[in-house]
């Protein structure tokens, strides 16, 4: 027997799943999407029916920036990261499709289930030099920041194992965009989804 079901989280513990918190004082969300998958599959990660469920519901959003791997596409930037004594590059993709934004799942040097991948969705005219101080401060940092663009509506971050994905919301309105979004395409593959509140 099969079954697939994504599960949607509001309250969670930001510990345990190894997502960054929001400060007390936040009234935007943070949605935890996690899943269930039967048979469970060998890898770790997200399993791929998910993430075309979850890189439709992005993309359907807005434009997706990530850290990737080179091969396919031609990057749009390159960041240099240091952290503590070592330095290394980092190549920013731009995904406006699905297709485009499933490369972030298979990153070797920003690998998903390492939870050592970033996704930031951003909403009208965004230039590259616009979003490289943000990705640059989530790749450099790892720690969400206190504030981010109102031109970026969803900043999501790999889970523990790349077992979550937390989707840091702007406001309870994208929220509920990115809720509606994510239950349109789960409708569409024939996966449920199921919200734990």
């Amino acid at each position: 027997m099969s079954s697939k079901t994504i599960e949607l989280r509001k309250h969670f513990d930001s510990l345990n799943w190894q997502i960054a918190a929001r400060g007390p004082d936040a009234a935007a969300p943070t949605l935890l999407v996690t899943w269930q998958v039967e048979p469970e599959p060998v890898d770790a990660g997200m399993p791929p029916l998910i993430q075309t469920v979850l890189t439709e519901a992005l993309c359907g959003l807005g434009p997706c920036w990530f850290a990737g791997d080179p091969g396919g596409a031609k990057p749009v930037a390159t960041l240099s990261l240091r952290r503590g004594l070592s330095r290394r590059q980092a190549m920013v993709f731009r995904a406006e499709r699905a297709a485009e934004l499933l490369p972030a799942f298979e990153a070797g040097a920003h690998d998903w289930s390492m939870a050592a991948q970033w996704i930031v969705v951003t909403s009208g005219p965004f230039t590259v030099e616009d979003i490289l101080p943000l990705i640059q401060t989530l790749l450099g940092d790892w720690e969400l920041p206190a504030d981010w663009p109102e031109e970026v509506p969803l900043i999501v971050q790999a889970g523990v194992d790349g077992d979550a994905a937390g989707c840091h919301c702007r406001t309870p309105e994208i929220e509920q965009e990115l809720r509606g979004a994510l239950q349109r395409s789960a409708a569409s593959h024939g996966v449920a989804v199921r919200s734990i509140d």
